[in-house]
């Protein structure tokens, strides 16, 4: 069994930035907040613009800034395995 799920984070949130042309963005800071529950996670995109946390179930605010860009803010609750 693997740390994230021994802690009880049992759900991944994955993707891959991207601009509006669909050229990968690196570097991109991914905050998730974990709304009424104090919990949050934070990473960068890589290279390829891959990025991924370990969270726990709940509805989370999902934001994505990089500089020159407009911040990107969405709300999911997490029960499954999803990209967004």
């Amino acid at each position: 069994m693997d740390g994230a799920a021994q802690s009880g984070l049992s759900h991944r949130l994955s993707g891959r930035i991207v601009d509006e042309r669909g050229a990968v963005l690196a570097n991109v800071t991914i905050k998730a907040e974990q709304l009424g529950g104090g919990y949050e996670r934070t990473t960068q995109s890589d290279a390829q613009g891959a990025y991924q946390l370990e969270l726990f179930a709940g509805e989370y605010q999902i934001r994505a800034v990089l500089a020159g860009f407009s911040v990107r803010v969405v709300r999911r609750r997490l029960r499954k395995r999803f990209r967004v």
